[in-house]
């Protein structure tokens, strides 16, 4: 699509929550989301992992922790990594905060 419209199924929300995931090395890396959405999150982690499948805990305004797979669909050399959800409902919450 060049005409410039929005190709999301799902409307992205700001928010900046703190994550933590597992590095490709095994290390533990630590970021914050940009946004996320029913379908995906944008995570700010310094780290990129490009193609990798990975498990994030997010943790809510709340203080409570939410585990979230999905699958890293995009990753950039400043460290953002756009994540697809496998499963919606382990966010849903977090969207209505």
């Amino acid at each position: 699509m060049s005409d410039g419209a929005e190709r999301r199924q799902a409307k992205r929300i700001a928010i900046r929550l703190p994550v933590v995931y597992q590095g490709a090395d095994g290390t533990t890396v630590r970021g914050a989301t940009e946004n996320l959405s029913r379908r995906g999150m944008l995570i700010v982690a310094k780290a990129a992992v490009n193609g990798a499948r990975l498990r994030v805990a997010v943790t809510g305004a709340d203080g409570r922790e939410r585990e979230v797979v999905g699958d890293v669909v995009r990753s950039t050399v400043d460290g953002e990594l756009a994540i697809s959800i496998h499963d919606p409902e382990a966010i849903e919450d977090l969207l209505e905060e």
